[in-house]
C-alpha cells in the first residue's frame, strides 16, 4: 500500500474511532473526505510517488472535471479537506497555503495527467450519478460492497442513477443516503449475497418497514424533537420506500397512494 492510500486509511480510521462504527452513516459531515477517497481510488497507481500536497492540488481538478463543482464549491470542499488533514498533523500550514493558492487551470492539468476514467472511480466503490441540473452526486458504496458484493454495488448504483436523474442535488443527496442505509439494513431481515437476486417476501418487507419506523421514532425521541419532526422524518423515508425500494422490487409491496 503506497503512502497516499495510507493517508486515506489513516484518516478513515481516525474518523471511525471518533464517530463510531456506523461509518458510512456517521461520516456524512465529512463529504470532502469521501470525495477525496473517490479521487484517490480513481487515480490508483498514479499515487505511488505523490506527496499529499500534490495529491490535494489534483483533487481540485477532480472536483472541477468529474464532480462539476462551481469555483466557490470546489474551494470550500478543498479548504475543508485541508483543514481535516491539518487537524491530524498530516498537512503543514505552508502546504495548506500552497494547495489553496493553486489556480484551477493548473489543478485541472495535473488531474488530467493521471488519466483517470469513470470506471476507475467506480472501481474505488464510489459512483458518479448525473442529475437534471447538469451537476453530479458522488456516492460511496463501500458499505454495500462489504455487506453484499461489488456486483451488488454496481446494481444498486444503476438503479439509483435512474431514480435521481431528475432530482436536484439536495434531494438526490438525502434520498441516496437513506437508500444506502436501508439497503444495508436489509441483511437483518433477508439473507442474500447479491442484491440482484434478492427475493423479499411481503412479510419480510413489512417487517423491515416496521423496523425503520421504530428506528425513526426512537432517534427523533432521543433527540428530543417534536411529533411534527418525527412525521417529517418519516415522510422522507416513505418517499424512498414508495419511490425507489418498491418500484425497484427490492421490497415486495404495493406502492402506497
Amino acid at each position: 500500500m503506497n503512502d497516499m492510500f495510507i493517508f486515506v486509511e489513516l484518516i478513515r480510521a481516525r474518523i471511525e474511532a471518533s464517530l463510531g462504527m456506523e461509518l458510512e452513516g456517521q461520516i456524512r459531515a465529512y463529504e470532502p473526505f469521501l470525495l477525496f477517497e473517490a479521487y484517490v481510488g480513481s487515480i490508483g497507481g498514479s499515487t505511488a510517488d505523490l506527496t499529499i500536497e500534490i495529491a490535494l492540488i489534483g483533487f481540485l481538478g477532480f472536483l472541477d472535471i468529474e464532480v462539476r463543482q462551481s469555483t466557490e464549491e470546489s474551494r470550500k470542499t478543498l479548504s475543508e479537506l485541508c483543514e481535516l488533514y491539518a487537524g491530524y498533523g498530516i498537512l503543514s500550514p505552508a502546504q495548506t497555503n500552497s494547495v489553496l493558492g493553486t489556480d484551477r487551470l493548473t489543478a485541472n492539468r495535473l488531474y488530467q495527467t493521471f488519466r483517470p476514467t469513470i470506471q476507475d472511480i467506480n472501481d474505488s466503490d464510489c459512483w458518479i450519478l448525473n442529475l437534471a441540473d447538469g451537476t453530479v452526486l458522488v456516492i460511496n458504496l463501500r458499505v454495500i460492497v462489504q455487506v453484499y458484493s461489488k456486483n451488488s454495488a454496481r446494481y444498486l448504483a444503476t438503479l439509483m442513477q435512474s431514480y435521481v436523474a431528475l432530482m436536484t442535488k439536495d434531494e438526490a443527496e438525502t434520498d441516496a443516503y437513506l437508500i444506502i442505509a436501508i439497503v444495508q439494513g436489509l441483511k437483518l431481515v433477508a439473507c442474500c449475497d447479491e442484491l440482484e437476486n434478492l427475493q423479499m417476501t411481503e412479510k419480510d418487507s413489512k417487517k423491515l418497514i416496521d423496523m425503520l419506523l421504530n428506528q425513526s421514532n426512537a432517534s427523533i425521541a432521543n433527540a428530543g424533537l417534536s411529533k411534527r419532526e418525527a412525521e417529517l422524518n418519516w415522510s422522507y423515508i416513505s418517499k424512498v420506500i414508495n419511490g425507489f425500494l418498491i418500484p425497484s422490487k427490492i421490497l415486495n409491496l404495493p406502492i402506497s397512494s
